[in-house]
């Protein structure tokens, strides 16, 4: 299977290919399946684009992360800082970063029917054990 790169170019969106994925999954199987997804940003309303073909599946397991800065915003290591412990900040720093662009967003969000429905079922979805989250904190 050749690999996905998804570029935002084009209508070639992650919504559409993780569409595409999931709506040829359920047309080859006769069972619900599962799947792995590993992204660095996740909320309500994403999940509502996807949500008909999330709850079909058997189990979701979804990991989250953070974007490595690019080489020239890069922090430099410390003076004496062994290279685990400088890999352990960067990540650690990066995670820190988009849990704050997380709640920003969150405090922006508008507060209306369809949020509100969104996050319910987004809700619902978790409660049933179905959806595994996790959020990746290693360099």
């Amino acid at each position: 299977m050749k690999p996905e790169f998804v570029d935002n170019r084009q209508g070639n969106t992650l919504v559409a290919t993780l569409r595409g994925h999931l709506d040829w999954l359920a047309a080859t199987y006769a069972r619900p399946v599962e799947v792995s997804i590993a992204s660095g940003y996740f909320n309500p309303e994403g999940f509502g684009l996807l949500a008909d073909q999330l709850e079909w599946l058997a189990r979701v397991r979804l990991l989250l992360g953070a974007e490595p800065p690019p080489p020239p915003a890069k922090p430099r290591r410390r003076l004496g800082e062994a290279f685990q412990r400088y890999d352990a900040r960067v990540v650690r720093e990066a995670v820190q970063r988009n849990t704050e662009g997380l709640l920003h967003d969150s405090d922006l969000r508008e507060f209306s029917p369809g949020t509100e429905a969104a996050v319910r079922r987004l809700l619902s979805v978790l409660e049933s054990e179905r959806i595994e989250v996790r959020r990746y904190e290693r360099g």
